[in-house]
């Protein structure tokens, strides 16, 4: 259970949390049953209109409930939460999603001597529609289980941690815009810090799509992702136009990076077969929002 208000705490549990209702209540019941003997506090830094703070408020009163009227980005929500925390290792999770019993106990461990950012395992916790599963592969392919202890280039902050001096030094996270963990991940690795995998660290992903909302989402995701490389990269007028040119094969090329982790993982072949139509349709939305992001610029 996590610590009362008072109590020293080791490590800070951020959610960044918008419109979460349907959702939150798994999360903090997970959170609420981790087996550890560490110390921690739970801050939900929170932009929702559907009432999500009320069912915090009332059913979880260990929370930290940080709550705004104007909508944050998920960067700015995880600032707000950094700001209010007393742990000196920050670890963040989704609203969205479901942390395994030892979530905890294997981050901490492998966090020990670490000076770079450390996450794990996204598993799909949607499992009754293909829609669920395009989502899913769309977004979180690349962290699927079972998984190998790894460096890679990003990590999503559904599952990451890290030491809150290293963060003094190279964050905040972007604000006013998606991607920021991109943006982050990308800074450390400038500094020869690359992203930990560690396999053991699972969180289960329950996100429900709809399929309007979906397309909507992957072509946003597209576009913010685009604009940040274009900043971040300085890419130049005539590096945008190849990048913009590319676009059409890119619904292709992420269709079979995807499938290569399927069959790499052993996993979710099946769902993967069946859900390709769908997958295609969000491939290709974010396809079309990387080419806007290519013409639009920079932020």
């Amino acid at each position: 259970m996590p610590s009362s208000s008072t109590t020293q705490v080791q490590l800070s549990v951020i959610i960044a949390c918008r419109n979460g209702r349907r959702t939150i209540r798994r999360c903090l019941d997970s959170l609420a049953a981790q087996k550890t003997t560490s110390s921690f506090e739970v801050i939900v830094s929170d932009s929702s209109t559907d009432g999500t703070d009320r069912i915090i408020r009332d059913g979880y009163p260990w929370v930290r409930l940080l709550h705004f009227e104007t909508r944050k980005f998920p960067g700015d929500a995880r600032n707000a939460g950094i700001r209010e925390a007393r742990g000196q290792l920050l670890a963040f999770i989704d609203s969205d999603c479901v942390a395994a019993p030892d979530w905890l106990e294997q981050m901490m461990a492998a966090q020990r001597g670490s000076d770079t950012t450390v996450g794990g395992v996204v598993d799909n916790g949607a499992r009754g529609r293909l829609l669920d599963w395009a989502g899913y592969f769309c977004e979180f392919s690349q962290w699927m289980p079972p998984g190998r202890p790894c460096w890679m280039d990003d990590i999503p902050t559904c599952n990451l941690s890290l030491h809150r001096k290293l963060f003094d030094e190279f964050g905040p996270f972007l604000e006013g815009a998606y991607c920021s963990d991109t943006a982050l991940h990308w800074k450390l690795a400038r500094s020869g810090r690359r992203a930990r995998f560690v396999p053991a660290i699972r969180v289960a992903h329950h996100g429900l799509e709809r399929l309007g909302s979906f397309a909507g989402h992957e072509r946003f995701h597209g576009e913010s992702f685009a604009r940040l490389r274009v900043k971040d990269r300085k890419f130049g007028l005539g590096k945008r136009f190849l990048y913009f040119c590319g676009a059409p094969a890119l619904p292709a090329l992420l269709w079979l990076r995807i499938a290569r982790r399927v069959l790499r993982n052993r996993r979710y072949l099946r769902e993967f077969v069946l859900a390709t139509p769908l997958l295609l349709l969000g491939l290709a939305a974010w396809s079309l929002g990387e080419a806007r992001g290519y013409l639009r610029g920079g932020r």
